[in-house]
């Protein structure tokens, strides 16, 4: 069990992270017990969505020529 000042902390870091979240993102994370498992929540949910951006960021930006307008 972890001590007072890991509780402490915890729920401090809990609120900074639920305080930035939409409402829909927050539904998500509802009811979890840890900051720790409010990060995996949320990076369980939203990381392949910044893996698919970033790859097509990418390839829009490999594939630009000089005198593309976009």
């Amino acid at each position: 069990m972890p001590n007072l000042a890991w509780r402490k902390t915890d729920r401090l870091i809990k609120g900074w992270i639920t305080s930035t979240l939409s409402e829909s993102a927050l539904s998500l994370v509802v009811g979890l017990e840890t900051s720790k498992d409010i990060w995996r929540a949320l990076m369980n949910t939203f990381s392949h969505k910044s893996r698919e951006k970033k790859f097509h960021l990418t390839h829009l930006l490999t594939s630009l020529k000089k005198n593309d307008h976009y």
